[in-house]
């Protein structure tokens, strides 16, 4: 066995070089996980209770149960590996996370085949994975940048660019 040797929160051995996560996790992060729990167990639930016509649900649902039932049933696995991923405190694990939740919100448009949709627990729990998983990545990208500056984000460059543009305008009068 070989020593290995931690410099500046990198661990080195051989030529390995292992990142030390001095991250603790928030209560975002928690939440996150929480909330991924929650969005497994219900795309489970909705699946099978689809299967077994469990309280007449299929004659609630404006398009053929059984393609919601198969989407149903690939969102739950996704949903898996993305819970997977936010526990490893993968970054892709956020994108999946948003990518899913905005998938189960257009879901929700479909299945009851309208625009004024009811707001259900699904669509309330999928929005708060959405402002949950920008919140995180926000932090994320605090932390590696050390304070967040302007042009780290696109859309707050935009800004500086109007108001810059709009200030030498301005000017020239």
């Amino acid at each position: 066995m070989q020593d290995s040797v931690t410099r500046g929160g990198i661990r080195t051995s051989n030529q390995v070089v292992i990142r030390v996560s001095s991250h603790k996790r928030s209560v975002i992060n928690y939440s996150l996980i929480v909330l991924s729990l929650e969005k497994i167990v219900q795309h489970v639930i909705v699946s099978m209770s689809l299967l077994y016509d469990t309280g007449g649900i299929r004659s609630t649902v404006a398009v053929d149960y059984r393609a919601l039932m198969m989407s149903g049933a690939v969102l739950a696995v996704l949903f898996v590996i993305a819970l997977w991923a936010l526990v490893q405190k993968k970054r892709w694990g956020l994108y999946l996370t948003v990518i899913l939740a905005a998938s189960d919100i257009i879901g929700e448009f479909i299945a009851q085949g309208t625009v004024l949709v009811a707001i259900n627990v699904s669509i309330i729990v999928a929005i708060t994975l959405l402002l949950l998983c920008y919140l995180e990545l926000q932090n994320l990208r605090k932390n590696e940048n050390g304070k967040a500056k302007s042009k780290d984000y696109p859309v707050r460059k935009a800004l500086d660019l109007l108001t810059a543009r709009k200030f030498l305008r301005t000017k020239r009068l």
